[in-house]
């Protein structure tokens, strides 16, 4: 990336997620109501440090169909609530059993495991009833039940629970390109590709042939996603098992760069037709990549 195209997406970025920081702070039950404990736990975890890359999505999506960023700003908050959910979860002793989120204790870690626990079944009921709630804009109800079904979609047995059972039962030593290709798409894919067509959605111009393609980019586009974490784990760490479940340890470094770069050529072509419309999606699709 040029130190041109750095800055803009330094500025870019910086915009937007300012936006649905702001959002996510108003919307999220007050640490002092009762449950307090529960409700700090639940912004402690959506409010820390991130990327904020799939409420950016959202974001980038709704621009590209001339949305305005005030009907965007509580899908992007959902979507985000959504991924905290997870990644509470994820960090759970009997999941990933990670101490460490995002440069500070993981919620089970400052609480307790129980609270973890609900903290996250709380977020992610949340998102729904944000995005069920016709206070926050004045999309259609048809609009916003679709937005609720790709959201529940993403994160059910179809999508990032599924892949994460997927991930659980995995066996390295019998595993595929293939196989481990399904378990990214569901449990990281999934959910970039809800945000890009939570954001078109809230659009009266999309079109069914554009919904579908712009569905291949977020898949591919969520795949570079993980295949970017497993080479940055592997710089990052050389302890890394050869048990991990990873394009790194089933492909090697190099096999995993070559796959990153076709996917990412894959994800750019799926937008071919849009123009320069899309010119933040693309933006977004390089960090995803290559941050």
């Amino acid at each position: 990336m040029t130190t041109q195209a750095a800055a803009n997406l330094q500025s870019y970025s910086t915009r937007l997620i300012t936006r649905v920081n702001r959002t996510l702070e108003k919307l999220l039950p007050p640490a002092h109501t009762m449950p307090d404990r529960l409700h700090s736990a639940m912004r402690y975890s959506v409010l820390g440090d991130g990327k904020r890359l799939r409420p950016l999505f959202v974001y980038a999506a709704g621009e590209a169909f001339s949305v305005p960023l005030s009907e965007l700003d509580h899908l992007a908050a959902a979507v985000e609530c959504m991924h905290a959910y997870s990644l509470i979860h994820d960090d759970l002793p009997a999941m990933d059993d990670d101490d460490e989120r995002r440069g500070r204790p993981s919620c089970h870690k400052f609480f307790d495991e129980a609270t973890a626990i609900l903290a996250g079944d709380a977020l992610q009921t949340f998102a729904i009833e944000v995005l069920s709630s016709p206070v926050h804009g004045t999309l259609s109800a048809d609009k916003r039940l679709a937005m609720i079904k790709l959201l529940a979609n993403a994160v059910g047995s179809q999508g990032m629970a599924g892949g994460q059972q997927l991930d659980i039962l995995m066996d390295m030593s019998r595993a595929s390109l293939t196989t481990l290709e399904k378990i990214h798409i569901l449990k990281t894919a999934k959910l970039i590709q809800a945000a890009i067509l939570i954001g078109a959605t809230a659009s009266d111009a999309l079109s069914p042939a554009e919904a579908d393609k712009l569905a291949l980019f977020g898949e591919k586009i969520g795949l570079c996603f993980q295949l970017r974490d497993d080479i940055d784990d592997i710089h990052e760490d050389s302890k890394t098992g050869a048990e991990t479940p990873s394009f790194v340890n089933l492909v090697g470094l190099k096999g995993c760069e070559n796959k990153l770069e076709t996917t990412y050529q894959d994800a750019l072509a799926a937008l071919n037709g849009f123009g320069d419309r899309v010119a933040s999606l693309k933006m977004l699709a390089h960090f995803a990549a290559y941050r």
